[in-house]
């Protein structure tokens, strides 16, 4: 009949060992020295040293015990197997393999901390009660901390984490910050452009462009020698594959996409020339993704028009097929979060296009 079995707690200093009833009930205690010398080589042989010695002096069989469990600091597999052990000089290590070999009695490795909670919740503190969390203070098992600097310990713990979790959160901001500054540094780097004094006056606009070229970048050219009309009150589609240039084209239209190469006229006069503060109000760009500001539809819509009535607002929702669906919530005054994120892709295209007609420019 099995009636026995011992409890190992391998530390880096002493091996404390334990021989039990099954019932749990603890017969002898002792500890041997740790010898981790040559990567902690000898500790499984000097573990099965003294319990083949405690069973010849108690004058116990193997065939009474029913194994061994042994806690070990580091982190252990399901099978037994120590993955690393750095305060006993273990790697990889088939701890329950090794010492049911040199024993010949089953045994069966875990995290010492993890054992330490089950026994605690089997016949100890915590026996009878079904969640168990358990802090290993091994300096206060061992004498050396008073049960104040213990609970001392415990309540601080966490004060010791928040400056380090705090430390990770600092480094990941001042990285973001580095390449914030970077970018902004890049841009004050930039040689201040010329001046630009052209203004486009008259009504509508004739554009002709004649072996236009533009890059992104010095090797990959997106434009190569394109040339195109759009006739005064004409209706141009451009249509090609994705990357073939067509929003580079509104881009260079717009002036924000600036260096290209050849030539761009409107009503005659060189785009190059032409001041920005003139193309803003000659020219409107409705991009697939143009911006919403947070705040109501009127205030979105008084962008494209400062000026504009609330008669003349209505007008263009009603032309973009918008009116219905803000009538049915709070008219103008309907409010719209950050880049109208409350809005569907589509709403927010069509209140796009109304502040565009709103602007109406030639």
């Amino acid at each position: 009949m099995k009636r026995y079995c011992f409890g190992i707690d391998v530390g880096g200093t002493t091996i404390k060992c334990g021989l039990f009833q099954t019932d749990g009930k603890l017969l002898e205690k002792w500890e041997v020295k740790t010898r981790t010398e040559n990567s902690g080589e000898k500790i499984l042989p000097d573990i099965a040293d003294t319990v083949e010695k405690k069973l010849q002096e108690k004058e116990i069989s193997k065939e009474e015990v029913i194994g061994i469990g042994v806690g070990v600091p580091g982190p252990v597999n399901s099978q037994g197997d120590v993955i690393q052990a750095v305060n006993l000089f273990w790697g990889y290590k088939k701890v329950s393999e090794e010492l049911e070999a040199l024993t010949g009695i089953p045994a069966m490795a875990g995290n010492d901390a993890n054992v330490a909670a089950l026994g605690e919740a089997w016949k100890g503190a915590a026996a009878g009660e079904d969640n168990v969390v358990m802090v290993t203070l091994r300096e206060f098992a061992a004498g050396n901390l008073g049960i104040a600097g213990a609970l001392m310990i415990i309540l601080l713990a966490s004060e010791f984490f928040i400056p380090l979790r705090l430390l990770g959160s600092f480094f990941h901001i001042a990285m973001n910050g580095m390449a914030a500054s970077d970018k902004i540094f890049a841009l004050l780097d930039l040689p201040e452009p010329k001046e630009k004094t052209g203004v486009l006056v008259g009504g509508p606009l004739s554009i002709q462009a004649r072996e236009v070229r533009f890059s992104y970048e010095e090797d990959r050219q997106i434009l190569k020698g394109v040339s195109l009309e759009f006739p005064a009150g004409s209706f141009t589609s451009l249509v090609g594959t994705s990357g073939c240039g067509k929003s580079t084209i509104a881009g260079i239209l717009m002036g924000r996409n600036q260096n290209y190469q050849g030539s761009i006229r409107i009503n005659g006069q060189e785009l190059s020339e032409i001041s920005e503060k003139s193309l803003m109000e000659k020219i409107t760009l409705v991009s697939h993704n143009s911006y919403l500001f947070k705040g109501t539809v009127k205030e979105n819509l008084k962008m494209g028009k400062p000026d504009a009535s609330d008669g003349e607002m209505n007008q263009v929702l009603e032309k973009v097929n918008l009116s219905g669906f803000l009538n049915a919530q709070e008219g103008l005054d309907t409010q719209l979060l950050e880049k109208g994120s409350n809005f569907s892709g589509g709403q927010c295209q069509r209140l796009a296009l109304a502040r565009a007609l709103l602007h109406d420019s030639p």
